[in-house]
């Protein structure tokens, strides 16, 4: 047996050496392009995928965010709310909200809107409004009059939903704000931001510093909605929420990218699921022509070596080694474009799409998985042709 695999071994890489390199070159390198196909467009949907929870925690609610129970319109002594999950480790941002709908508006046009009253430095550990500032400035420590709105709802040219827009407000212009408890408050536009992410170009952000002259109650007592961001890798949320509920504090605990993310996940993984079978059987389909051009192109050497007495078993494993050395070598070529071409590139040059940055990011099992399948793949598409060129015999291979 072991002489068998030697003598199969040998074969191989004497057929490799004399077969034309040329060809030996062109099949590795459509093996290469094949794996890179396999790869790179599930991969890139992935990253979608990532990129957009990652942009909904980044700008909307951080790693999770609590609400009251649906029996509350406000959290009861939200402070300790804040101050116990301040205290637990892992979490690096606790910022308190109080949203409320009001109507704004702005030369004449009015739209209805979210607007979150806040504390500004608090804000800045979870959702680092200030770095997407695009004209004006954040808000400040002590600033009562003043807001910062999202590019959408400021609108003007670019926006994408301009009936849902202000119509174009600009920094230093000044709104109107009506609230439901009958009052009205002017606010003057400090700054305008732009994250890429829709729903959340639309909020609008005030001081809570405003709030005792509105409600009558500051956002120490006024708190609907808290948002946490979290180190992953020192905790994760559910670890927190469970450390919140076994100290009794009660509410609505969603976990961003489970609660705001599954619509899109689950519409990106069968968008998935139908590129990977396009691409399977593109990939078997091409795999099975490159190797069959390659078995049909030696088949007077198959002929002669059926002719001198050589057993079809050994021809067989040598035709599989041969196969095998091929994928082999378009594998490694594949990864180290991969992770040393285009992974770097796509980190210098995301991808700019209208909702995110999308980088690339591969993982590894993913890339054993194709490997394992083109192996596989190789070593019957190289049999099949075989098998169809000996059936008609000798005389047939050799003519």
């Amino acid at each position: 047996m072991l002489t068998a695999h030697r003598i199969s071994a040998s074969l191989a890489v004497r057929s490799l050496q004399h077969a034309n390199r040329r060809t030996n070159f062109f099949i590795v390198l459509i093996l290469v392009l094949l794996i890179i196909n396999l790869l790179l467009l599930s991969s890139i949907i992935d990253n979608i995928d990532q990129a957009t929870g990652d942009q909904i925690i980044d700008h909307q609610y951080g790693h999770m965010f609590l609400e009251p129970e649906e029996s509350e319109e406000i959290f009861e002594n939200p402070q300790s709310y804040v101050r116990t999950l301040r205290n637990i480790p892992g979490v690096i941002g606790v910022s308190p909200h109080f949203v409320v709908q009001t109507i704004v508006v702005a030369d004449q046009k009015s739209s209805a809107t979210e607007v979150h009253f806040i504390d500004p430095v608090y804000e800045e550990t979870v959702t680092q409004k200030s770095r997407f500032i695009i004209d004006g400035n954040y808000l400040g420590t002590h600033d009562e009059t003043g807001i910062i709105l999202g590019s959408e709802k400021a609108g003007g040219p670019g926006t994408q939903f301009p009936r849902l827009s202000l119509g174009g407000v600009n920094v230093g212009d000044e709104v109107v704000m009506l609230f439901g408890n009958d009052k009205s408050q002017r606010f003057d536009v400090r700054g305008v931001f732009f994250t890429k992410l829709i729903d959340a170009d639309f909020y609008i952000y005030a001081n809570e510093a405003q709030m005792a002259s509105i409600y009558g109650r500051d956002l120490s007592d006024l708190v609907n909605q808290i948002v946490v961001r979290i180190d992953p890798s020192l905790t994760s949320e559910q670890s927190v929420i469970d450390q919140m509920r076994s100290k009794g504090y009660d509410g609505n605990y969603f976990i961003t990218r489970e609660s705001q993310g599954f619509v899109l996940t689950e519409t990106l993984f069968v968008i998935k699921i139908i590129i990977l079978i396009v691409s399977l059987l593109v990939s078997s389909g091409s795999l099975f022509i490159t190797m069959y051009i390659n078995v049909f192109s030696r088949k007077k050497f198959y002929g002669v070596l059926q002719a001198i007495g050589v057993p079809y078993s050994i021809v067989i494993l040598s035709t599989v080694y041969q196969s095998l050395f091929l994928v082999c070598s378009a594998s490694i070529l594949a990864v180290i474009i991969l992770y040393f071409v285009l992974v770097p590139y796509f980190a210098a040059y995301p991808l700019d799409l209208p909702f995110a940055f999308v980088s690339l990011s591969i993982d590894p099992s993913s890339i054993a998985m194709s490997i394992f399948f083109f192996f596989l793949l190789a070593i019957i598409s190289s049999l099949l042709p075989l098998w169809s060129l000996y059936k008609n015999g000798i005389i047939n291979l050799i003519r």
